[in-house]
């Protein structure tokens, strides 16, 4: 996930050029190739985080972004605060929980400013994550 800080630039990916400027956001998704590179005149600033996991690719599966669409216009909110630093591999558990929290509030964002249209509801994961909670609640 990329978040364009300042300046501008441009994404090429499936046949499709993509001019990008402060505010916009991309995502760059396994096995696709893409080309991304600053505007010479007024190179672009971004923030970026690599992540993975089945939570993660949940979370993404809610927004608009997907390989043949992987941008998205100017947010309404500055993203570059919520994109986590990185702890290293001796990073504390708390450190790591921290980073992971700001992961999830990071995404929470893109859910709630670029949503997915659909009217498909999942009954087989809404199944598991009710499972999940109250499994061993009751007697």
């Amino acid at each position: 996930m990329h978040f364009i800080v300042s300046g501008k630039g441009t994404l090429q990916t499936c046949n499709r050029r993509y001019p990008l400027t402060a505010g916009d956001s991309f995502m760059i998704f396994p096995q696709t190739e893409i080309y991304y590179y600053p505007d010479p005149e007024d190179p672009w600033e971004y923030v970026w985080i690599e992540f993975k996991g089945d939570e993660a690719e949940r979370l993404v599966a809610m927004t608009e972004l997907e390989p043949d669409k992987p941008s998205a216009a100017a947010c309404p909110a500055d993203l570059k605060p919520y994109f986590p630093v990185v702890q290293g591999a001796d990073a504390r558990p708390f450190e790591k929980m921290r980073t992971e929290a700001q992961l999830r509030m990071l995404l929470s964002y893109y859910v709630g400013f670029y949503p997915r249209e659909s009217h498909f509801i999942d009954y087989v994961r809404l199944a598991k994550e009710y499972i999940m909670i109250n499994y061993g609640r009751q007697p």
